[in-house]
């Protein structure tokens, strides 16, 4: 993780970007943290704090230092909870400043629409600039949001992996059938709106785009800055 956080390090310092270089700072803390953590218990206990939105005494304190330094992590499915989370912590660092650029660190599968659309919009009306960075994997509404980052400063890792597709979308078996009618419409402007968010950051044809997300799409490091849902892959 101390290579990771250097390699970061270097890329925002040639942007001549700060966040990251902080992050370099705290590589030695990331890993003290975790040795500590798991001598202390079995990793069932704390993906069960994580399934429930709390998290162990070490790692609130690691998310302080973070937020400290103007960053914010987001490494889990995306719902209304953790959304929530993530703009909070996103309007609490434009109170504290307009202009100073703010990192967010993506790692997840993506998530519902409505809490990934709430963290985009929320990106979007920032005066502070977001900068985004993808470690591990941006799939989905994860990828959406690395690509709604402040053109020039969205970064990928050059293992990681981006993926989008057309959004998925549940009706309840049990509903009645003109419910049914008004969730597909519900459905297909959620695509649409998904497809615009995408071809608007990547600066696409939404034609192209559509064409794109048929199934799948699986994209390496260079893959997703040649398609427009990054910037840059830090050496």
């Amino acid at each position: 993780s101390c290579l990771w956080a250097k390699g970061a390090a270097r890329a925002m310092a040639h942007s001549g970007g700060r966040l990251l270089t902080a992050l370099g700072r705290l590589g030695s803390t990331v890993v003290a943290v975790g040795a500590a953590a798991a001598s202390r218990g079995p990793r069932e206990h704390y993906r069960a704090l994580a399934e429930n939105h709390e998290a162990p005494k070490d790692w609130q304190n690691l998310e302080q230092r973070f937020l400290a330094k103007r960053m914010v992590i987001l490494a889990n499915w995306i719902d209304d909870a953790l959304a929530n989370q993530i703009v909070a912590k996103l309007l609490h660092l434009e109170l504290e400043s307009g202009t100073e650029p703010v990192m967010l660190i993506i790692n997840s599968d993506g998530g519902q629409l409505y809490g990934g659309f709430a963290i985009y919009d929320t990106m979007r009306l920032l005066s502070a600039p977001v900068h985004t960075f993808c470690l591990g994997r941006a799939e989905s509404m994860a990828a959406v949001l690395l690509a709604a980052g402040e053109p020039g400063h969205r970064y990928v890792a050059p293992s990681a992996r981006v993926m989008i597709h057309q959004p998925s979308w549940t009706v309840d078996g049990k509903r009645k059938a003109a419910d049914v009618s008004v969730e597909a419409v519900e459905a297909t402007v959620a695509r649409v709106r998904f497809t615009e968010a995408i071809a608007g950051c990547c600066r696409r044809p939404r034609k192209q785009v559509e064409c794109a997300m048929e199934h799948d799409h699986y994209m390496a490091a260079q893959e997703a800055v040649d398609f427009g849902l990054a910037d840059k892959v830090p050496a």
